[in-house]
């Protein structure tokens, strides 16, 4: 696969999913939080680029000894693959932008083609998933990221949908996102677990500012139970080292 990380030495790991689009769409926060934390994107080689190939990228990635205190963060069709990592003991939240449950109908290969082709128009692009972003802006949006051709959306698209997180999550709606439900996204948490942004569906890219900021205040939330957690963790080690040297004493005294 094709890789970045920033190495950074940080006690949360940031590891921001692409799903069916290339790491590019994350560029703003690769670029925001690799100061502080360590953030890791992918993209899995040309002929291994469907939900299994990003799913054996991601796990190769996971499985690296250092990867604890693990943040996913996913958008749309990428949602379904970081919660089927989410029972991992070393992924401790998920972040999910935009929810929506498993579609009846799935996007046919014509219109699918006609979106992602170089033709398609940039204007429908503002107008259907960035309409805060100048035109210049969709302009490279569209040039810059690289979408996956129809087999292998078709992957994703299989398995396109949002269920109950089962550990920490912050959901992020766009209220332009023609593709997410915000009752839905209620539905499966707690209202003040949805956070909601003034855009559509690329939110982090559209708004980026605002996007980064909650999601620093969710990682500053995480970053503190971490701490908690190690802090009770190395209590219970001493205890329990204690309890051993108390038995291993009154042994000596009998």
């Amino acid at each position: 696969m094709h890789l970045h990380d920033s190495e950074t030495q940080s006690r949360l790991q940031l590891v921001f999913v692409p799903g069916v689009f290339s790491g590019e769409i994350w560029k703003y926060q690769l670029n925001y939080f690799s100061e502080d934390y360590r953030t890791v994107t992918f993209r899995p080689t040309v002929s291994n680029r469907d939900f299994e190939g990003h799913r054996n990228a991601l796990k190769q990635i996971l499985d690296q000894d250092e990867m604890k205190n693990v943040i996913l963060i996913g958008s749309n069709y990428s949602n379904s693959l970081v919660q089927s990592f989410e029972a991992r003991e070393d992924v401790m939240a998920t972040v999910l932008v935009g929810a929506k449950k498993k579609m009846k109908k799935g996007v046919p290969k014509e219109v699918y083609k006609g979106f992602t082709s170089k033709l398609f128009p940039c204007k429908l692009a503002k107008k259907f998933f960035l309409p805060s972003l100048q035109y210049k802006e969709v302009k490279d949006f569209c040039s810059s990221v690289e979408k996956l051709e129809f087999d292998d959306f078709r992957s994703f698209r299989q398995r396109f949908g949002t269920r109950k997180p089962e550990k920490d999550c912050m959901i992020v709606h766009g209220e332009k996102d023609f593709f997410s439900n915000r009752d839905y996204a209620e539905s499966l948490m707690t209202s003040a677990s949805v956070t909601q942004v003034d855009a559509g569906s690329f939110s982090f890219y559209e708004k980026p500012q605002e996007f980064n900021k909650m999601l620093h205040d969710f990682l500053i939330k995480m970053e503190r139970k971490a701490i908690k957690e190690k802090i009770e963790e190395e209590q219970e080690k001493n205890k329990t080292l204690a309890e051993f040297e108390n038995r291993k004493l009154a042994k000596v005294n009998k």
